[in-house]
């Protein structure tokens, strides 16, 4: 269960994974905690690693929420980030998937979960069913709030 905390507050060693939903309510301005996240990834005080499965999703919704050029500058802000690094969906390993698939998660979330776990990373999530629904020892599930509660003093 190494999750890279102690490296965490003086230079970052952990990546984090941050769900889709992180970023859409930090750069829509919708939740205030992920806000603050997305402004420390700008600032690079944390290192973030996603699947493009997420990347993927985060386009989408904001597109939807606005438009496909917002949507298209935050795409590559997050590709042209030094600071985030965007792994290709398809390289997790298919049997970490099932795993979580057979712990109840849909395919999606299985793939994030499964990401987490062999990227060694903390997941930031406001998505129930990685918060309340299942249980991992593998890595950590923190919410913005959890994450900048614990973290948040030391950036």
């Amino acid at each position: 269960m190494n999750y890279g905390e102690k490296n965490m507050p003086k230079n970052m060693n952990t990546r984090l994974v941050l769900d889709s939903n992180e970023f859409i309510f930090g750069f829509l301005k919708t939740k205030n905690e992920c806000i603050i996240v997305i402004n420390l990834c700008r600032k690079k005080k944390i290192n973030i690693i996603i699947p493009t499965l997420i990347l993927d999703e985060v386009f989408e919704n904001i597109k939807i929420e606005t438009n496909k050029d917002f949507a298209s500058r935050v795409r590559d802000l997050i590709l042209k980030a030094d600071n985030i690094e965007v792994i290709e969906t398809l390289n997790i390993p298919l049997s970490l998937i099932e795993k979580y698939k057979s712990k109840g998660l849909k395919e999606a979330d299985a793939s994030i979960a499964a990401f987490a776990e062999w990227t060694k990373s903390i997941l930031i999530s406001e998505n129930r069913h990685f918060l309340k629904g299942i249980k991992v020892d593998e890595f950590k599930i923190l919410s913005a709030k959890e994450f900048l509660s614990e973290y948040g003093n030391r950036l």
